[in-house]
């Protein structure tokens, strides 16, 4: 009996160690392939890769170099976990058959990405200013948002992050908990939790249609919790100091300011902040606060169709709540128009323009644009930008400049009722024009 306990214990031993072998050969095999298809664009490397008992991949020391936009983002290292080592070892498979593990989490530490100029390019946001940005950037100088190069003016040269994310899937309910922490160097702390309702059923649901066994309808996962939880570790003071020195006052002054500010703007739409809520967002801009949200969304919640609700429907319906520095704030407005509060960025952007004709928004508002010929050597200084190429066979392509490498270009072109992606080899460019402000 000893005899035949020993031999089941070595067979699971060598059956053990047999999974383990073939799931490292696996992980090295599969992080070559990764850095095969994404080559083109990033060149990644990695010191070091194994993958646990558990099953929990650790992958240290990671480089992605960004072509397009000549940045290096490093991360210190990586640990990956779904399921179980078996799990692991086929998580590929059961993914196309819309099998996934029961939990798992990611783990990423030490990521650093640094801000310079050719990323600042493509990340450049020339979007409409949302009513929240310039709420955000209120009594910040003239700005109408705060961008990375503001980020960059506060003392932010780069990013620096590590982040904790873990998920569980209950079978019983059909629903999946995520939560996790992000900790962003000397700005904040966030913990979150995000439930979603309805998973497994969609999951079968698209089991049935790939076979052709599926019911006419199904409903989509919902949002039946979000709760964040907010810490300020810098980001509050250095942006305090930021707007202070751009208005050449103290920072006491942009804090009562931005309050004011803020009234003013909100009352434009007919909306009025209570008292308590004036207060509560004071204190929540201090430096070291802390804020908490939370959101528990009736079944009947359309998250689309917030503009529809009155404010007191609003919070019955989201069952939306939050607190400063662990305080509660009952009362936020005394009224409510989503429509109106979508407004307040135009109306002030208008009410700017007529009060300085000479502001640069005024100034954007009247510059003409048109395609400009520039040199071909320069085309990654132009990412994003609205460009037209000839090519060497005669034949122009216009879209949006989304890539650059060494040999090729990437435009975003509207083709066919949606957006294609065309490559274009710079040799066989002959002609280069962006669509850009014509020159006074």
């Amino acid at each position: 009996m000893l005899r035949f306990i020993v031999k089941i214990l070595l067979l699971l031993a060598v059956l053990g160690v047999a999974a383990i072998m073939t799931a490292q050969w696996k992980l090295n095999n599969e992080l070559d392939d990764f850095a095969k298809k994404i080559g083109p664009f990033v060149d990644f490397r990695y010191e070091s890769a194994k993958m646990g008992l558990t099953g929990e991949v650790e992958i240290n020391e990671i480089s992605l170099f960004l072509e397009p936009v000549s940045t290096t983002i490093e991360i210190g290292k990586v640990r990956f976990l779904a399921g179980t080592l078996l799990d692991m070892v086929f998580l590929g498979a059961k993914a196309r058959k819309n099998e996934f593990p029961e939990s798992g989490h990611l783990e990423l530490v030490d990521v650093l990405i640094p801000f310079n100029d050719t990323l600042l390019r493509a990340i450049n946001d020339d979007s409409p200013t949302t009513s929240f940005e310039i709420l955000q950037a209120a009594n910040c100088g003239n700005l109408e948002k705060l961008r990375i190069p503001e980020l960059i003016e506060m003392g932010y040269g780069y990013v620096s992050l590590s982040s904790k994310n873990y998920y569980s899937l209950d079978k019983y309910s059909g629903s999946v908990v995520m939560n996790g922490s992000f900790d962003v160097e000397e700005m904040s702390y966030m913990d979150y939790q995000v439930n979603i309702g309805g998973v497994l059923s969609w999951i079968e649901y698209l089991k049935g249609f790939q076979t052709g066994q599926f019911s006419s309808s199904s409903n989509l996962p919902h949002v039946s919790l979000l709760d964040f939880r907010l810490q300020d570790r810098g980001y509050n003071q250095k942006l305090a100091t930021y707007c202070a020195k751009k208005k050449n006052i103290e920072v006491e002054a942009y804090f009562s300011g931005h309050m004011d500010e803020i009234e003013r703007m909100l009352k434009s739409g007919g909306m009025v902040i209570s008292d308590e809520a004036k207060s509560a967002y004071l204190e929540g801009m201090q430096p070291e606060s802390k804020v908490h949200w939370l959101i528990q969304p009736k079944a009947t919640f359309d998250f689309e169709g917030v503009s529809y609700y009155t404010y007191d429907e609003l919070i019955e319906q989201s069952g939306f709540s939050v607190s400063i520095n662990d305080k509660p704030v009952e009362s936020i407005l005394d009224s409510w128009s989503g429509e109106a509060f979508n407004k307040i960025a135009a109306r002030e952007l208008v009410r700017r323009a007529k009060d300085d004709p000479e502001s640069t928004h005024y100034k954007n508002l009247k510059q003409t644009k048109k395609f400009q010929s520039v040199r071909l050597s320069s085309v990654g200084d132009y990412l994003n930008y609205k460009v037209r190429i000839v090519r060497n066979d005669k034949r122009k392509f216009v879209g949006k400049l989304s890539r650059v490498s060494k040999k090729q270009v990437w435009l975003t072109m509207y083709a066919g009722g949606g957006n294609a992606v065309i490559p274009l080899y710079r040799s066989r460019m002959r002609k280069l024009e962006v669509f850009k402000p014509i020159p006074r």
